[in-house]
């Protein structure tokens, strides 16, 4: 889509939905405009306004989720995609509208809860009330996991 055709798509539509992506090297947010049609939901990249934060969020080896800096890194994504759609559209940025928000974090996880939901860090001596390090994450190549991979082939079979 060229800018004059996206223009046209922002004088019919100013609804804006925000895809953020929290991946085991980066922090991605993309806008994109759109709209609803007989229970169908069409979507237009809004080009030059996406977002990448670049920040390692894999603990090599263990492959547990680093918590430092997390939310700063999606806050910041995210602040960075509105500035510029701001620029961008400055002539109506009043009639834009952020209204709807989608998550995808990582290939797949595990994130490790006790009983009352309470996170449990990777690291299980660990006291903190706050672990910079939770959960477990497709990255994971420890040698207990990778001995419980093992074992479960044997059981299981290789396929």
């Amino acid at each position: 889509m060229n800018g004059r055709e996206e223009d046209d798509v922002v004088a019919a539509n100013d609804n804006i939905l925000l895809a953020i992506d929290v991946g085991s090297s980066s922090v991605r947010c993309s806008p994109y405009f759109y709209s609803t049609r007989h229970d169908e939901i069409d979507t237009t990249s809004i080009e030059g306004c996406s977002a990448s934060i670049q920040r390692q969020g894999v603990e090599p080896i263990t492959g547990g989720i680093r918590m430092n800096g997390l939310f700063e890194a999606v806050d910041s994504a995210v602040h960075e995609v509105l500035s510029k759609l701001r620029a961008r559209f400055e002539d109506r940025a009043e009639k834009l509208a952020v209204d709807a928000v989608g998550f995808s974090t990582f290939t797949m996880n595990l994130i490790a809860v006790d009983e009352n939901g309470k996170l449990i860090p990777v690291d299980q001596k660990s006291n903190e009330d706050n672990p910079t390090t939770i959960g477990i994450s497709y990255a994971c190549n420890a040698p207990n996991v990778h001995a419980q991979c093992q074992r479960l082939r044997q059981d299981l079979g290789q396929d």
